[in-house]
């Protein structure tokens, strides 16, 4: 089910998309334009998320192509689905889940927690995505990080983000 025209960028990305891939509402990190892929994680057959899989294996990734995990927290006045807190409020969310995670708590089921968009169901997983697909901020951010660095947060459009690159 496409939850956002903006998902798809062109027919072959929609061919790719719509064949054995689950997506959901994630374009929140799209260009504002409308351009750009978002997520397209996959499922198991009956709906269950794959990410903890499509983040620590598979064949290598196409150049210039990663793959990223995030989870979102919006505020009043982001584009992001929850605007009733205050900015403040937001990053105070965010420091608890970045507090969590130096602990070792999982940032897949933290994403299912308190995750705001589609990916929550994936463990924020987005998927596999290039250059140019995401909005600057949050693309400047994942692209600097390496596989494997500790989760940094990064402030978009959409509201606070703590994000991981996974591959």
């Amino acid at each position: 089910m496409f939850a956002h025209s903006r998902i798809v960028r062109s027919l072959s990305t929609f061919a790719l998309l719509a064949a054995p891939f689950v997506v959901t509402a994630c374009a929140n990190l799209t260009k504002p334009d409308g351009e750009g892929t978002g997520a397209g994680g996959q499922a198991e057959p009956g709906g269950a998320p794959k990410a903890a899989a499509l983040a620590s294996a598979g064949p290598a990734l196409p150049d210039g192509r990663i793959q990223a995990s995030h989870i979102l927290v919006s505020f009043k006045g982001s584009r992001g689905p929850n605007q009733t807190r205050t900015k403040e409020e937001a990053r105070g969310i965010i420091d608890g889940i970045v507090a969590r995670l130096k602990k070792g708590e999982d940032f897949g089921k933290l994403a299912a927690e308190f995750g705001e968009d589609g990916t929550k169901s994936r463990g924020g997983d987005l998927g596999v995505f290039g250059r140019g697909q995401m909005v600057k901020a949050f693309e400047d951010a994942i692209f600097a990080q390496q596989p494997g660095d500790a989760p940094s947060v990064v402030e978009t459009e959409f509201g606070f983000h703590v994000i991981k690159r996974t591959r």
